[in-house]
């Protein structure tokens, strides 16, 4: 969404503190407008640090971000059909 890591590498042992521990941070970028619901639950879903509970690539292509963004494309799709 933004092309910038949730984590700061620099120092890779807090990188792998804030991942274990879901500390992470949107960019400033994406603060205005905030991110919706669904987006947050999505990223919150892939960057789930035990892979046991990560969400599935099934799973992802149903989530409600996407899932509302592949409608509108398909509607658009039909139109330009028309």
């Amino acid at each position: 969404m933004t092309n910038e890591m949730p984590f700061d590498f620099k120092t890779m042992g807090k990188a792998v503190k804030d991942m274990q521990s879901r500390r992470w941070n949107w960019p400033a970028k994406m603060k205005s407008p905030p991110p919706s619901a669904d987006l947050k639950a999505m990223t919150n879903s892939l960057l789930e640090p035990e892979p046991t509970k990560r969400i599935s690539m099934s799973d992802l292509c149903t989530a409600r971000w996407i899932a509302a963004d592949y409608k509108r494309a398909q509607g658009l799709a039909n139109k330009s059909k028309q």
